[in-house]
Order: structure tokens, then C-alpha cells, then sequence
């Protein structure tokens, strides 16, 4: 597929388009691929690590998904209950994973509660790991 070429107007410095030309440009020739070839090896490398991290993405989201459907027919709707529960279910599971740092079973129960606390509290899992990544980045900064 062919992406048509940007009028000026979506091209101007600093525009997101722009940045994203330049940085690829950049890296192009910085590595040496000057050939058809290798930059169609490089795209087809960035496609299929784009499509593993969909895949992930949907698996994680699938999970929430089932978590979600699971806890409720268990516990009460999220109307019915809020995020308390859950949340005060993690510090219980964050003490059994400092008690068994090994079992990656306990980290497994602590993200479930996450995910079910934080849905409960109105955030849906996609939401969450937005706010995830942005939280990550604010960390860096420090």
C-alpha cells in the first residue's frame, strides 16, 4: 500500500509527520541502508514487531476482559461493588509475593487485582496501561 505524499501543510517542522521522516531518514543513513532491499528488510523487521506487540496487546486485553467477566459473576458487578475490596486483596497478595519473591504465581494474583480494582474504579484495561506508560515516562524524568 501506498501512503500518498503529505501537502506542505502536514509537512511543516513541526508537524508529528515531519519528525517521523526526518528520525527514519536519519537512522536510514546512519546504518547504511541506501538499497531498496535493505530498507524493505528493515520495514518488514518494524511490521512484524508491530504485530507481536498487537498480538500482546490483545492478549492483555483479553485477560482483563475474562478477569472481568469472572470477578463480577463471582464477587458482584462493578455497581454492586467498587475498588476497596480488591485493592485491600492486593496488599494481602504484595505481602505474599515479598514472603515468595520466586513465585511468579504471587505477581500474577497482584496484577489480576490491579485489573479488577481499577475496573471497578471506572478504568478500563486499556486506560490503565495508558496511564501506565505515561507514569513509566514521568519516572524516567526523575
Amino acid at each position: 500500500m501506498m501512503y500518498p505524499k503529505p501537502n506542505e501543510a502536514e509537512f511543516d517542522e513541526t508537524s508529528p509527520l515531519s519528525r517521523l521522516f526526518q528520525e527514519h531518514l536519519s537512522a536510514m543513513t546512519g546504518e547504511g541502508l541506501h538499497a531498496k532491499s535493505d530498507i524493505a528488510w528493515q520495514l518488514a523487521a518494524r511490521d512484524l514487531e508491530i504485530l507481536r506487540l498487537r498480538e500482546s496487546e490483545r492478549a492483555f486485553l483479553s485477560l482483563a476482559e475474562e478477569q472481568a467477566e469472572w470477578s463480577q459473576r463471582t464477587f458482584g458487578t462493578d455497581a454492586e461493588r467498587g475498588p476497596t475490596g480488591p485493592l485491600e486483596h492486593l496488599a494481602e497478595e504484595a505481602c505474599e509475593a515479598i514472603q515468595n519473591p520466586s513465585d511468579v504465581t504471587e505477581y500474577a494474583d497482584c496484577l489480576l487485582l490491579v485489573l479488577d480494582a481499577a475496573r471497578r474504579a471506572r478504568f478500563c484495561a486499556s486506560a490503565l496501561l495508558a496511564a501506565a506508560c505515561e507514569k513509566l515516562a514521568v519516572n524516567k524524568q526523575r
